[in-house]
């Protein structure tokens, strides 16, 4: 029988985070910057592992093997859990990126912002269409922005953002990410 279960963060250092994720939550953690915390995740480079009960030590990809149906109702096919669940703290711009939209690992995310700095934004898509030839000239440089749509963003907003969809998150947010379990991220600039 299942019970709650709390799992181990699994933090990661990317050079644009900062130290709110573990300020705001009250947690202990690493000395350096912590730009993500994988809260649930199925994932190799990032594997959940329950804290708590008879569970302990268990990884989220043996509990979720033993315990499908438990977990996620019957008629389930997927090969691991299905969800990635982060924290992610931008004290600085992401870079821009997409990701992909079908396929192995197909990846659509929604944010829910927790806290923002003043005038933080997101961006995500295109403002419209633009000829083929200004998207290629600009997507390698800084320049792919002023194509971009803007998004100024508050606390308790929630923004979809599409396998496919080009992306960045602005500097100076705090948010809750739900996303498919793929790690697939193609850099833009």
């Amino acid at each position: 029988m299942l019970y709650p279960l709390l799992f181990t963060p699994v933090y990661k250092d990317y050079i644009w985070g900062g130290r709110r994720i573990l300020e705001r939550f009250g947690r202990k953690g690493p000395s350096g910057k912590v730009a993500e915390s994988w809260e649930i995740s199925d994932r190799e480079e990032g594997m959940s592992v329950v804290e708590n009960g008879p569970l302990k030590g268990k990884t989220l990809h043996a509990l979720f093997l033993e315990n499908k149906e438990a977990l996620m109702g019957k008629d389930v096919h997927y090969q691991r859990f299905p969800l990635l669940l982060k924290l992610i703290d931008a004290q600085d711009n992401l870079s821009v990126q997409v990701h992909p939209s079908t396929g192995g690992e197909a990846k659509t995310e929604s944010w829910l912002i927790l806290d923002t700095e003043k005038d933080a934004l997101v961006y995500a898509g295109l403002k419209g269409h633009f000829p083929r030839e200004e998207i290629d000239a600009k997507l390698p440089t800084k320049e792919i922005l002023s194509l971009m749509r803007t998004l100024p963003v508050e606390r308790e907003e929630m923004i979809s953002i599409p396998g496919g969809r080009l992306h960045a998150i602005g500097s100076g947010i705090l948010l809750f990410e739900i996303q498919q379990c793929s790690n697939t991220t193609y850099r833009v600039y």
